[in-house]
């Protein structure tokens, strides 16, 4: 005998569609199988390419920053010790600015857009994941949602480790040179985690990060991981090795991704 909740739906679909069914249809889930993995790491403004001394509303005495390869020297390591563990999988480390889609091609050495999209025009079944620190962070996240918003693909796992930009974006009150995405991104993405410092010893590399703004309140309300570290800006390979949810650590999450390929 029906319930009366039953019953009313029972009566909604007689009505409707002349059928009477009280269990909604089950729709299946179409399960992606990967084939391949794509994993882009941003590197900050500093990182790749020396950061010329106009390019912060900060006085650094005249000099340029960098390039001091925080996210280069975990991408090194990465790849000479991690990656053959892991099948089909491709890695490539960028500067802030080849994430960028706004800049102008003929600049760059490398464009993450245009490589991720070329990949998968050979390799449809790839998972993409991108992992960005400081601007780097910011532009991760503008390259994924631009991903989406071209239909190139629904980035899998974006990881922003102490993303900087709300100071140098759109929200700036003094123009700055910084090559990052005008809007606050809005990321495209299956599972996105992020971190924040909040540093125990502050240091010049954390009043550089100030001097960008770091991105907070959207990833706090958004990513599905948030978490604050005592880290410093500088220690991106701490950060990602930090355990920060139930007993993983960023680094553990993006291992878990790429051990899906079959």
């Amino acid at each position: 005998m029906m319930g009366l909740e039953e019953q009313a739906y029972a009566d909604l679909v007689r009505a409707t569609m002349g059928n009477v069914n009280p269990t909604p249809p089950v729709v299946p889930v179409q399960l992606v199988v990967y084939t391949h993995s794509y994993t882009a790491f941003i590197g900050g403004a500093s990182d790749k390419y020396s950061f010329a001394p106009n390019d912060l509303p900060i006085n650094i005495g005249g000099r340029g920053l960098g390039p001091n390869r925080f996210v280069g020297e975990y991408f090194d390591e990465f790849d000479l010790s991690q990656k053959k563990k892991f099948k089909n999988a491709t890695i490539e480390y960028y500067g802030y600015e080849e994430a960028y889609t706004g800049m102008k091609a003929g600049w760059k050495k490398l464009d993450a857009f245009d490589n991720i999209k070329k990949f998968l025009e050979k390799n449809p079944n790839t998972q993409v994941n991108i992992i960005g620190h400081s601007l780097g962070g910011w532009n991760a996240a503008g390259l994924a949602a631009e991903l989406g918003k071209k239909k190139i693909c629904k980035v899998n796992l974006l990881i922003t480790i102490d993303p900087v930009g709300t100071l140098l974006s759109y929200s700036a009150l003094t123009p700055v040179s910084a090559r990052i995405y005008f809007r606050e991104p809005s990321p495209n993405c299956n599972y996105w985690v992020s971190i924040t410092c909040e540093p125990k010893s502050y240091d010049s590399n954390d009043a550089v990060a100030d001097s960008g703004g770091q991105w907070r309140d959207k990833p706090r309300e958004r990513a599905n991981v948030f978490y604050s570290t005592k880290y410093s800006h500088a220690e991106f390979k701490e950060m990602m090795k930090e355990k920060i949810f139930m007993g993983q650590s960023a680094e553990d999450m993006m291992f878990t991704q790429l051990k899906k390929i079959k």
